[in-house]
């Protein structure tokens, strides 16, 4: 694809499609896995004229469980 067709529309439509297929968290981090390589095409190389994906909502992070050591762990 090309830089110009992530657009904040598509980027919705794919993190909508996504949401049928993994959890949330997944989701999540799929998509803050792009943004950083999109936030380079805009700071570094001025490919894009700002980060599409800031007009995007991601999908709620999940909070972390807390896990207790046991007595023979500890």
């Amino acid at each position: 694809m090309r830089l110009a067709e992530f657009t904040p529309a598509f980027l919705r439509q794919w993190r909508d499609q996504l949401s049928h297929q993994y959890a949330p968290a997944t989701v999540h981090r799929i998509l803050d896995s792009l943004s950083g390589p999109l936030t380079v095409a805009v700071q570094d190389y001025e490919w894009l004229a700002e980060n599409p994906l800031r007009k995007v909502r991601k999908p709620p992070a999940v909070a972390g469980r807390a896990r207790f050591l046991s007595a023979e762990e500890r």
